[in-house]
């Protein structure tokens, strides 16, 4: 039976921990069918997605802005601006598939929230990188579901 707990909570996570959504609705709430599932994450997904991908711009000027306040009341100490994340970002984004690369793995792997603001740093103003993306989360919402129903299955029988 469908509840409002289980929608939030897949609602949420699906925002948050992407990759781990499907595997907690599948163990804390059996009796949700693949599609029910499906459904709930990739809408928290896309939702995420959607609302820092089209907010990157706000988002970036505000953390700039508050830093920037920072270091002048003496509060926070200006950061070295090439990390090695940092710099392997960049070097991903110079590649020949850099916008693949994070249009796809960057926006599962980051977190959704992360990755659509990177994304939109990097490669906002080229259409393929939002269908990308957008396609990359429903594709693999839907592989995470049918694969985490098929382990917990095995769990159980075992």
């Amino acid at each position: 039976m469908l509840t409002w707990d289980a929608i939030s909570s897949g609602f949420f996570l699906g925002m948050v921990k992407f990759l781990f959504s499907a595997a907690y609705l599948e163990t804390f709430y059996p009796e949700l069918s693949l599609i029910q599932i499906y459904l709930i994450t990739v809408s928290g997904a896309l939702t995420a997605f959607n609302l820092t991908y089209w907010l990157a711009d706000f988002f970036m000027t505000r953390a700039k802005l508050r830093k920037l306040k920072a270091i002048r009341k003496g509060k926070l100490k200006k950061k070295k601006a090439f990390t090695r994340l940092n710099k392997f970002i960049v070097k991903v984004k110079m590649s020949k598939f850099g916008l693949v690369i994070l249009s796809t793995l960057g926006v599962m792997f980051m977190s959704i929230p992360v990755g659509g603001i990177v994304l939109a740093k990097f490669y906002g103003e080229r259409k393929w990188a939002y269908l990308l993306a957008t396609t990359t989360i429903l594709t693999v919402g839907l592989l995470l579901a049918i694969f985490d129903e098929q382990m917990i299955e095995l769990f159980r029988k075992s």
